[in-house]
């Protein structure tokens, strides 16, 4: 940085018309005593170190109370470390701002031109509400025939305004290769994901996601909301063209295969290279492809391989070593009937075969110490599960309508880390193992559509980490038994061959000001009304007790958080119970509020309708 730059500003700011002269590590310490006298409004533009700060003006409380100081900076982090005040994110432009800057630019008025209306939109659609994108393109497109336009706008599809690009690549060139190669994952295919997942990819790489994530948050390249990833489009767009062009003439030689007609190319010819770390393909975009056997021995450093949409691939096998690096396969329709012997299993963290062949995954007791999620929903002709007693880390098993499977393998006992288990719809399912209550960390529990299920094992009971169990159209289940106490939504409906319930005691147990808690009963139609009365009176009591109990820590905790909540049982009957104060036909009541409602201790209301 300009050691003049510094003088001047030094002048300037003293009022000094140049005479300010700095001696090496004296000068600007005397300098800036005089500076702790005055009171100065300083912006700095495009600040990427604190280190040029302190070089222009010493250090940032040198100055007079009252003065302010504004730094813009692609990196978050640089305000941190000049302990700001108050750091404020520039928002993209709403739809009637951005509509007025494009059109100064492009038409020199604040609207656009009515002939050319449809394709502004299209305009603006595109740079979703970023300046330098909106005024790049309006300049650029001045004064240009429509059809130059509607060519302009074709072409953006895939190739991006270089100008917006070299700016926005800025940000980019600044973070380290490892922050580089995330990036440019999450570019190709991780926009919308998970941040969960993406960490555990990024971790299974040795990527260091944590930190890596919160650069790439701070250069504001990325964004996190509701925990998903998030990626503006343009960047997303500078991201796919830098991956791209490394090999733009050669596709086989991209790291990222990410545009169909590349993936098209490189698969049907047989032209993949060992330079290619992932494959992503929309197969709806594509026609028929025969996989030569060796198509996945010539990429021996392969990531990540998502194929999703109806299968467009035929193969026969898999020959050599394909796959030894493998983290994550994502393949819809997958044609084989087992999983190739080629893989390495105990890199996998995520195996997805939606709507596959298989029969059976894979024989043997594999190390699968990384594997987080399976996923073998509508795999209809899948007859039973393989040893999982090595997943120790499994999250997630989705079995969804895996119709000819018909009990677990016993060593799901092993998956203690296991958080949802989603076997709706298995047809021919008809037990389930006792070990069931090995599942320490189970949360979600979906078992709807299991018609030949008959019962449920005693020893669900212990399952304290249980909060949704649904049993919906388990039309042969007999009984249910009792039920932890910690469980939120309970769905029983047209059970219709239940006749007993073990107990109540779960009922709202487990509600609380910040969750609601339902039990659907509705269409089980063998259920002895007298139990169904005691299930009504049973909830009554329950939810007068939480509802008071609530109401205690209102008054003795002042910083105690209420949220309004809500609770609901749905069971067989004809008759509203007599302890319902107001009563009407139709679809509605008026009733008027009673004198000892208003006060401070009323505490909420109670519906039946049937």
């Amino acid at each position: 940085m300009s050691a003049h730059l510094r003088q001047e500003l030094l002048s300037t700011l003293l009022n000094d018309d140049g005479n300010v002269k700095i001696i090496p590590n004296i000068g600007l310490n005397f300098e800036s005593k005089r500076l702790t006298r005055k009171k100065v409004l300083i912006v700095f533009d495009d600040v990427t170190d604190r280190k040029q700060i302190e070089f222009l003006i010493g250090e940032l409380d040198s100055f007079a109370s009252g003065s302010l100081i504004i730094i813009t900076t692609r990196d978050k982090q640089v305000l941190i470390n000049c302990w700001a005040d108050k750091i404020y994110e520039v928002k993209e432009l709403a739809d009637a701002d951005a509509l007025k800057l494009f059109s100064r630019c492009a038409f020199r008025q604040d609207h656009p031109v009515a002939c050319y209306m449809e394709l502004t939109y299209k305009i603006i659609k595109y740079a979703q509400g970023v300046p330098l994108a909106l005024k790049v393109l309006g300049l650029f497109l001045s004064a240009r025939r429509k059809e130059e336009w509607e060519s302009a706008i074709t072409k953006l599809e895939t190739v991006p305004h270089m100008e917006i690009q070299d700016v926005l690549k800025i940000s980019y060139d600044g973070l380290d290769y490892v922050e580089q190669a995330m990036f440019l994952d999450i570019a190709c295919y991780f926009v919308g994901a998970n941040k969960d997942f993406v960490i555990n990819y990024f971790d299974a790489s040795d990527f260091f996601p944590e930190i890596g994530l919160g650069r790439l948050v701070d250069k504001s390249l990325i964004t996190i909301s509701c925990n998903k990833i998030r990626m503006h489009d343009l960047l997303q767009d500078m991201g796919r063209k830098i991956d791209r062009e490394a090999a733009i003439n050669n596709p086989g030689k991209c790291r990222r295969l990410w545009h169909h007609k590349d993936v098209n190319e490189v698969l049907s010819k047989n032209l993949g290279t060992e330079a290619i770390e992932g494959i992503l393909l929309d197969m709806s975009k594509v026609n028929e492809i025969h996989l030569n056997s060796s198509t996945f021995k010539k990429m021996p450093r392969l990531r990540f391989l998502k194929f999703h949409g109806e299968n467009k691939f035929k193969i026969s096998h898999f020959e050599g070593e394909a796959f030894t690096e493998l983290r994550y396969l994502y393949w819809d329709g997958y044609p084989s009937k087992s999983l190739p012997p080629v893989i390495r299993l105990d890199t996998l963290i995520s195996l997805q075969l939606r709507e596959s062949k298989v029969e059976q995954l894979w024989d043997g007791v594999p190390n699968l110490v990384n594997l987080k999620e399976i996923d073998l929903s509508y795999s209809r002709q899948l007859k039973k599960l393989p040893d999982l007693s090595q997943a120790r880390n499994l999250e997630n098993l989705l079995l969804k309508a895996c119709s000819s499977l018909v009990e677990t393998h016993s060593s799901i006992q092993y998956l203690s880390k296991l958080v949802t288990l989603d076997m709706r719809l298995c047809k021919n399912l008809n037990r389930l193992p006792s070990s069931l209550c090995e599942l320490i960390s189970l949360q979600r529990l979906y078992l709807s559509g299991c018609s030949n299920l008959r019962r449920i094992p005693e020893s669900i009971i212990n399952l304290s980490k249980l909060e949704l169990l649904h049993l919906k159209n388990c039309s042969k289940l007999l009984s249910l038994p009792e039920l932890p106490c910690n469980l939120f939504s309970v769905g029983v409906r047209r059970c219709t061959s239940l006749e007993a319930l073990s107990s109540f005691s779960f009922l709202f147990s487990a509600m609380s000001p910040h969750n609601d808690q339902y039990f659907n009963l509705s269409d089980c139609l063998k259920l002895d009304q007298n139990e169904l009365k005691g299930i009504a009176e049973d909830a009554l009591q329950k939810i007068q007790q939480k509802a008071t109990s609530w109401w205690m820590k209102l008054k003795e905790e002042t910083d105690y958080k209420y949220k309004p909540s809500c609770g609901g049982i749905y069971f067989p009957g004809s008759e509203i119970p007599k302890w319902f104060r107001f009563s009407s036909m139709g679809s509605s009541i008026e009733f008027k509020p009673q004198s000892d409602w208003i006060n401070n201790e009323y505490l909420g209301i109670a519906f039946c309708a049937v």
